[in-house]
């Protein structure tokens, strides 16, 4: 199996050639979560028969049988790859270009575009070289936007910036047909979640509220080892594939761009834990604008203290009972902040 994934690498190098010559757009698909991201815009791509999908995993989607694909195995071959190829668009959801082995082609031509896979900050959850090799970014709220004019003047930078609507969410709109009703509970990797026990506090509170609900770690917080996945699903149902936010009447969450999803689908407020911020850039403290993530919590959530996790099941009645209520001012955020076409 290890000689048979190394010919499949080296043969993907050697293909270089082929595959220069004959498409114009390569999708990098990083992970299974990028992948639903990404999707959309691929199908929104006119010249199919010139887009070529390179992933880090095998692709099973039904959706995607059509599209040529080829998948790296190891880190050191994809790198390779990426530094001899010239394509002339490359699209991609994986920050940190130039900084791990997604790299710039030593060739000049090629153009690198961002697209989003959250609505949250571009300057708070992402080192601060998370962009500045890309020239192009997709942004998707007002929010971004100011933050790619103040990426450009604190780095002497010129990315361009794409107003686009989120076609993430568009096509989990379709996904409307199913009555169960549970909470989710899905915190952000990064913070302090796990090593102040949030979730065996909610695991008690809302097993006595005799609720139905389900864990949603970020895969980040496997592999940074803040939590196993042995240790929870001792006692948690965890929820490994994609989401569907009609399963759920309430999101709990810390600092996840998660809420801002739910509540522009489903009109709604989540709960929203003051864990520690997940900051992530070194620089964060020159930035003027407020993060989206910040911003929003009290228009799209109630907020709660670690202290405060047994008042959560009063949170949830309080969500459920306000939610007509609720609706037209979280509208009015989402019509005043985001985007609904594509535009430069």
């Amino acid at each position: 199996m290890f000689l048979l994934k190394i010919l499949n690498d080296i043969n993907n190098i050697i293909s270089l050639t082929r595959i220069n010559n004959n498409y114009s757009r390569i999708f990098f698909f990083e992970n299974n979560f990028i992948e639903n991201h990404i999707s959309p815009y691929l199908f929104k791509n006119k010249n199919k028969s010139s887009s070529l999908i390179v992933s880090l995993y095998h692709i099973k989607s039904e959706s995607l049988k059509s599209f040529d694909k080829i998948n790296f195995n190891y880190l050191i071959f994809l790198q390779i790859f990426f530094s001899f190829l010239k394509i002339k668009y490359i699209y991609s959801s994986t920050p940190d270009l130039g900084f791990n082995a997604f790299r710039r082609s030593l060739s000049n031509k090629n153009k690198y575009i961002y697209i989003q896979h959250s609505p949250a900050s571009l300057t708070m959850i992402y080192s601060k070289n998370a962009f500045i090799q890309f020239d192009l970014v997709f942004i998707i709220n007002k929010f971004q936007l100011n933050e790619i004019i103040e990426l450009n003047n604190i780095y002497n930078l010129d990315i361009k910036s794409w107003k686009s609507s989120y076609l993430f969410l568009s096509k989990a709109q379709k996904f409307n047909n199913n009555n169960k009703k549970k909470i989710l509970i899905a915190p952000t990797w990064g913070t302090n979640f796990f090593s102040t026990n949030c979730h065996k506090k909610l695991y008690e509170i809302l097993s006595n509220g005799n609720y139905d609900f389900e864990l949603r770690p970020h895969f980040m917080s496997y592999k940074k080892k803040e939590v196993s996945y042995e240790s929870l699903k001792k006692d948690f149902v965890l929820k490994e594939d994609r989401i569907n936010f009609n399963d759920y009447h309430t999101i709990i969450t810390d600092w996840s761009g998660i809420f801002i999803e739910f509540a522009k689908l489903k009109s709604t407020k989540s709960i929203l834990l003051n864990t520690q911020k997940k900051i992530l850039n070194d620089d964060f403290s020159l930035f003027k604008n407020e993060p989206i993530e910040i911003y929003a919590r009290k228009i799209l959530g109630y907020e709660a203290n670690i202290e405060d996790i047994k008042f959560v099941n009063d949170l949830i009645q309080k969500i459920l009972f306000n939610k007509d209520k609720h609706k037209l001012e979280i509208d009015n955020f989402f019509k005043q902040n985001f985007f609904n076409k594509q535009e430069k």
